[in-house]
């Protein structure tokens, strides 16, 4: 049964591509699905003798260990359907070459996401044509349609007695996801402008800053301490930008490129910036939330105090802890993405990222309530602020600053989609849609985060978004609060 929504395949798969008939005569049959860019994707082949290799004789084997004693050597899978859960610290690229050569007639891999076939465009050479002419059949087979008590019977006896016969209709479910409509719309058009529209704002605005800073103080009415501190601000806004233009810019090119889906750059490129680099966002919300806290402190009469001075250890800290975060993160998905180990990690990874993305956001939240209280009490006095523009402007930067604590904490909950969409593919996901609606939420956050945070350095930007937003939800919102302040 086949439906289609908002141009998005959805398939109930085939369970008769991979038989495989036991020495009793036992037949299993499941579901596989083809790996686009190595060997034949609709070839069938007639029942053939089978082997599992385990791991580490995966990686002699694409090693060229075997002539140093080790156990497998090329003679053992020539002729025959090789299954195995990969090792990925070894290529698959190279292994498939080598099982290839060794005269393999398939490479079976076996995957811990359910249905088979989320990795269907992984690659991880530059040339996606490299393998086309090759006659190994390379097929991706979920652990969770094999089944942990079988796999451990194929893992303990090596599959010795055991005959596999491959034919189609392969399982293309998440393959005509990636190449539909919808997705490429929505993950590969819409997404990446809007993360090359912020990279664009942050460009801007470093260079409005950059001009700012370069100019003489002549803000004579100033307490030198007051000047010292307002310089600080800037340049610590100066850094947010500079750290999110080609954060946001990166992230677009990996969207345009076909990240989580058909991917155009070797996988580990890709797998690398799976996050989106969540971790510099935290490092940037925690910056803005220091430079709210002294402007609260100002503007509550409170002597100014250099930032760059007082929170340099804590700038310090913020951005080794994060971007380690990133990289480890990274690390773990483009190098064991589907593995247990890599799971765990995951769980390590996630549990606190979440923890401390949630404080962060609060964090940011409460500066900004005690920041935009003293603005409010500045609007109540006209005498004060005599011109209606003012109070459009502090309106805008009343938003943009609840706005930048909102999406870290909504932020969180998009993590948790990710997470979700994630694993539900390990614990039997039907169809693409909830990796679609975990992705494109995942990275819309990340792109929300970055321009809510460039909007409140700048809240005097002009912008057709801002606009937009403010025609609609400004009026409604902070003008509210402000009638119940008076």
């Amino acid at each position: 049964m086949t439906s289609w929504v908002f141009g998005v395949f959805f398939a109930q798969h085939s369970r008769a591509e991979f038989r495989a008939t036991s020495e009793s005569g036992a037949v299993h049959t499941f579901a596989s699905s083809t790996w686009v860019y190595y060997g034949p994707q609709e070839a069938s082949l007639p029942e053939a003798e089978a082997v599992f290799l385990r791991g580490h004789e995966i990686e002699d084997l694409c090693r060229n260990r075997y002539n140093d004693g080790a156990l497998i050597s090329p003679a053992r899978v020539k002729g025959k359907v090789v299954v195995s859960i990969p090792l990925i610290s070894c290529k698959y690229s190279k292994i498939y070459r080598v099982l290839d050569s060794a005269g393999a007639l398939a490479y079976v891999t076996l995957r811990f996401y359910y249905p088979s076939g989320l990795l269907t465009f992984w690659h991880d050479s530059w040339s996606t044509t490299e393998f086309d002419d090759r006659l190994t059949m390379m097929l991706d087979v979920s652990i969770g349609d094999v089944g942990e008590k079988l796999v451990k019977e194929w893992e303990t006896t090596s599959m010795q007695g055991w005959r596999v016969q491959i034919s189609p209709p392969y399982n293309r479910v998440y393959q005509k996801c990636f190449e539909s409509p919808t997705w490429t719309l929505l993950m590969r058009s819409l997404l990446p402008a809007a993360a090359f529209y912020t990279s664009a704002t942050a460009v801007l605005e470093f260079a409005r800053l950059r001009k700012v800073l370069s100019e003489k103080d002549n803000s004579g009415n100033l307490l030198p301490a007051r000047a010292a501190a307002r310089r600080s601000m800037r340049i610590t806004g100066l850094s947010i930008v500079t750290i999110e233009a080609p954060a946001m810019f990166c992230i677009g090119i990996l969207l345009v490129l076909g990240q989580y889906g058909k991917m155009v750059l070797p996988a580990r490129y890709h797998y690398f910036g799976y996050f989106l680099f969540s971790g510099i966002s935290v490092v940037t919300t925690l910056m803005l939330a220091l430079v709210v806290r002294e402007e609260a402190r100002m503007s509550k009469g409170k002597l100014g105090r250099d930032m760059i001075v007082k929170y340099r250890y804590a700038f310090v800290v913020i951005a080794l802890v994060f971007v380690a975060w990133d990289i480890v993160a990274g690390h773990a998905a483009a190098f064991g993405l589907g593995t247990v180990p890599s799971i765990l990690v995951w769980d390590a990874l996630f549990g606190s990222f979440a923890l401390a993305q949630a404080a962060a956001g609060v964090y940011f939240l409460r500066n900004a309530r005690d920041f935009n209280t003293s603005l409010l009490v500045y609007v109540l006095r006209p005498r004060d602020n005599p011109r209606p523009r003012n109070e459009r402007k502090i309106m805008r930067l009343i938003f943009w600053l609840y706005m930048s604590g909102a999406a870290m904490l909504f932020s969180t909950l998009t993590l948790g989609l990710l997470v979700a969409a994630t694993l539900g593919a390990f614990h039997g996901a039907e169809t693409c849609w909830d990796w679609l609606a975990g992705m494109s939420a995942f990275s819309l956050q990340r792109i929300l985060v970055s321009y809510s945070q460039i909007q409140t350095i700048k809240p005097e930007a002009d912008s057709a978004f801002r606009s937009l937003v403010s025609a609609f939800v400004g009026p409604c919102w902070p003008r509210a609060r402000l009638a119940r302040v008076r």
